[in-house]
């Protein structure tokens, strides 16, 4: 098995893709195969179906032309008939290697970001990690990502080459980042305050900024609130839209990181409220 076999848990209808689409018969295999398939074929669908086409056997190689043209895989399609089977297969491979380096990585830093004495550390058999394969692992360790821990069992863990690669904004407590720094500026006679931070751990922006007028509590607004209202406001008409946008782009792993968090407490959030109105019913 390598990393480009497959899902792990991949359903054994896709991993014996080529043999069901052989002997289907041509009229069938819209409902048979298109259908089943709902209309989509993952990177390790296309790689299959591309080493298939060059064996050069026609009758096969029809029925591929014609489920990739029903699922609208146009340009794979015309790649394999003319003849570009190799470059295609390049293509996918980098695909499922690009896939397996965001994805497989960003549990790990997530895990590092939680609690950052684990160095990510997650056992092979955790949930977190039950769709990754060992040879996916041992791709993030040639790839200097990921080592082996030392203990009973299989576990990895970051490297310490690739945490000193993650970048981080001044952290003013655990779990909460400096956005803008807190300042003091004049407005005529008066002196204003103003700063903004991030909660990554439950996903907030904080901010603050008191215009000498009276003393307000921190506005905290979830990432997702806080990024719509930049998009229905724009960047300059919403405080601290642009020192955001640098964050988000400066340290994508925090971000990423702080964004899934909120998205959690929005989904626990809602089924609270779902919870509740249900006992209202019930009572």
């Amino acid at each position: 098995m390598s990393i480009y076999s497959g899902f792990k848990n991949e359903e054994s209808f896709r991993k014996n893709l080529i043999s069901n689409i052989k002997k289907t018969n041509y009229e069938d295999l819209k409902d048979k195969i298109c259908s089943r398939l709902n209309y989509g074929f993952s990177s390790y669908d296309i790689l299959r179906i591309a080493k298939a086409y060059k064996q050069g056997d026609k009758d096969l190689n029809n029925k591929i032309e014609y489920v990739l043209e029903d699922c609208n895989f146009h340009s794979e399609c015309s790649m394999l008939s003319l003849s570009k089977a190799d470059e295609l297969i390049e293509n996918t491979k980098k695909e499922i290697e690009d896939y397996i380096l965001k994805n497989l990585t960003k549990i790990y830093t997530d895990e590092y970001l939680a609690n950052k004495e684990t160095r990510g550390f997650i056992p092979i058999n955790s949930v977190l990690v039950d769709e990754w394969s060992i040879e996916e692992h041992e791709f993030l360790v040639d790839k200097g990502i990921l080592q082996k821990r030392d203990c009973e069992g299989y576990a990895y863990e970051l490297t310490d080459s690739y945490i000193s690669k993650l970048k981080f904004p001044k952290e003013l407590k655990e779990g909460i980042y400096e956005i803008i720094p807190i300042h003091q500026s004049k407005n005529g006679n008066k002196i204003c305050s103003e700063y903004m931070n991030i909660n990554v751990k439950n996903g907030t922006i904080i901010y603050e900024v008191d215009l000498g007028i009276s003393k307000l509590s921190p506005e905290i607004i979830p990432i997702r609130e806080y990024e719509q209202k930049i998009i229905n406001y724009g960047k300059d008409n919403v405080s601290g839209a642009k020192e955001f946008e640098i964050f988000k782009n400066k340290y994508q792993e925090l971000y990423s990181f702080a964004l899934d968090n909120s998205i959690k407490n929005r989904d626990i959030e809602e089924n609270r409220e779902e919870s509740e109105e249900d006992e209202l019913w019930v009572n």
